[in-house]
């Protein structure tokens, strides 16, 4: 600090020693000597590609209140460039630079400078842009309206960065691959965040903030050591190596018509999030190259990208959470993120994805709802050995979940269990070009597509490699318009059934063997359970083992030979807590669809029997 307040100290001796010998400034040009140079005029609409150009050291340019302008052509406003390292010593005050394609003022390779009272609107790119650069300060600056960032700052060291303001840009201020700088007493309400990070080597993360203001009037905080965090508002919450960190009872609020901001964790293990609440941003929670981590009661709602976002990160924990009604996904994994254990969750109402896999294997998801999404579940580029137990993937406008063979690599051994996925739009559960995937002891009903789209309990493509072997699906209830559609070519790579063994099965037969099929027509002779003759669905895929209930009388809930109150306790327990049904004795008004009418149906046929009830079977 002692090196850089002298630094200060030289430069503004420099810009007061000449100011009589100031050299005037008309026009765009090239600085080549030492010296003080005044701006005495406005440059407006520009098309230099750089405007004042600094190739001498110990320059001081006062704009004295000017402007230099593009007309969105040019470059640089202002370009301080060297070969290699250098010790600049220039001073740029007092002015307004604005409209400049690539940045308004660039620093490369340029150290020991100052740049202070100065308005950088409007850039293309960069309002201040500063590379490899180190000991700079920057102060009482605004950059606002510039397209992607107010400040950049990439592998740029002890910079001192104070009173700045930066509104209205992509990003406020970036920091990439960059340590060791002093960010206080500032102020940002930007588009998409206020404060970006960007490193994946620990070296970079120490960079300090001390009175940062984000969107919204409330603090940024950054951390890159161990923090204990609780009871707060926040605009934004960065953690960069910052293990075994603790954040309880914190909420991140950006600006709400805005949706900015977030929280960003990178590299940093061994954090618990207990109680916190990302709602309103520009995203909920992104975890990079971090691990460990346990997440517990976490919302992440309403934000403009993801509510959870784990990016090459693993073993982390999420339980009883929720991340619902965002623009993008609720729970994205991404980039082999692997080993995480999610449970207890709900993810509704996101518009692209509940919870989307994109090359992230391993990964167990339990108790989740997922209802309402554009897709309820998706699985891509490869993503494996995952499990889904216990997943409810309901009224999602497209499917409820979909693994896909996008060409790249395909999904395969993932695990399926004990899942609803009903009301869909086009799919219950698609297996496009996949392989060696399973689909056992769920209920895919009443998918029958919307807005003139046809649609089915199961969709089924052939995988043209297939060295992963075949899809299973068995154990599963099945009531559709349309139950299964098969792509002819491959369709030999899924499998309908399993060996049959010992039970019971999912409709309550003895034996597990196949699926039950609301249009399979064959019989049971011999009472096993299975159908005499498989359900064929084409010449390449058949059901060997079909389901079936047994003989039975519609309305005898309980099997007694008497349809009586007993019966009607039974089925209303099993409309409460949706257990599995036999439509042949409680769908009594035959319509698909076991629900209260069917209580309805059966008071009057108690009340009086000469009525009729109508189980489909």
């Amino acid at each position: 600090m002692n090196h850089q307040l002298t630094t200060l100290l030289t430069l503004a001796l420099i810009c007061l020693a000449g100011t009589a010998e100031a050299t005037d400034i008309t026009t765009c040009q090239t600085i080549t000597i030492p010296g003080n140079y005044n701006l005495t005029t406005d440059i407006q609409d520009s098309t230099s590609n750089r405007c004042i150009e600094i190739t001498a050291n110990n320059v001081c340019l006062d704009c004295q209140g000017h402007t230099i302008d593009s007309d969105g052509t040019g470059r640089y406003g202002i370009y301080i460039s060297r070969t290699t390292p250098t010790d600049t010593n220039i001073t740029i005050k007092n002015g307004t630079i604005k409209d400049w394609r690539s940045s308004n003022i660039y620093l490369r390779n340029a150290n020991e400078n100052l740049i202070e009272d100065m308005q950088s609107l409007d850039s293309n790119y960069a309002g201040i842009q500063l590379r490899s650069t180190k000991r700079n300060n920057l102060t009482r600056l605004v950059s606002n309206g510039n397209n992607q960032y107010g400040y950049y700052l990439y592998d740029t060291y002890n910079t001192h960065l104070t009173n700045l303001t930066g509104i209205g840009n992509g990003a406020g201020i970036h920091f990439s691959y960059s340590a060791y700088n002093w960010l206080e007493d500032s102020a940002f309400a930007n588009k998409r965040v206020d404060v970006e990070v960007r490193t994946d080597d620990e070296w970079f993360s120490p960079n300090i903030l001390t009175n940062v203001t984000g969107s919204g009037g409330n603090p940024i905080k950054y951390y890159y050591d161990h923090a204990i965090i609780k009871d707060v508002v926040l605009s934004q919450l960065i953690l960069c190596n910052a293990d075994y960190s603790t954040i309880t009872n914190v909420t991140i609020w950006g600006d709400d018509p805005i949706r900015n901001n977030g929280i960003d964790v990178l590299m940093t293990d061994n954090a618990t999030f207990t109680d916190v609440n990302s709602s309103h941003n520009e995203h909920g929670l992104t975890f990079t190259n971090s691990n460990n981590n346990q997440l517990t009661r976490v919302t992440a709602e309403h934000n403009r990208w993801s509510g959870l976002k784990l990016v090459t990160s693993s073993h982390t924990k999420i339980d009883d959470s929720k991340f619902s009604n965002n623009e993008q996904h609720g729970i994205y994994l991404v980039a082999d993120s692997s080993q995480n254990e999610i449970s207890n969750i709900t993810t509704t109402r996101n518009d692209d994805y509940g919870i989307y896999l994109h090359g992230a294997n391993n990964n167990s998801v339990t108790n989740a709802t997922t209802n309402s999404n554009g897709q309820g579940i998706q699985l891509i580029y490869g993503s494996s050995h995952n499990t889904f137990t216990n997943i409810a993937a309901n009224s999602n406008v497209i499917c409820g979940i979909c693994l896909l063979n996008n060409g790249d690599d395909s999904p395969d051994h993932n695990i399926i269990d004990n899942a609803t996925t009903n009301w869909n739009g086009w799919f219950g559960v698609s297996f496009d070009g996949v392989s060696s995937n399973t689909l056992k002891n769920s209920r895919l009903e009443a998918n029958n597509g919307y807005d003139g789209y046809k649609g089915f309990g199961i969709g089924l493509r052939g995988n043209n490699h297939g060295e992963n072997g075949a899809n299973r699906i068995y154990n599963n209830i099945i009531i559709n318009d349309n139950n299964i559609q098969v792509d002819a070519e491959g369709n030999h790579l899924t499998i309908l059934n399993t060996t049959p063994t010992t039970g019971p099965n999912i409709i309550g037969g003895p034996f597990i063997g196949g699926n039950y099929w609301s249009d399979y027509a064959g019989n049971d002779t011999d009472n096993d359970g299975f159908g005499d003759s498989p359900h064929t669905i084409n010449r390449y895929t058949s059901d060997f083992h079909p389901l079936v209930h047994a003989q039975t009388t519609c309305g005898d809930i309980n099997n007694d030979n008497n349809i009586n109150s007993l019966d009607l306790i039974k089925l209303l327990n099993i409309i409460v807590t949706g257990s599995p049904t036999n439509p042949c004795t409680e769908d009594t008004d035959g319509n698909n669809d076991i629900n209260i009418l069917d209580v309805r149906r059966l008071i009057i046929h108690i009340n009086n029997p000469t009525t009729t009830l109508n189980c489909p079977c």
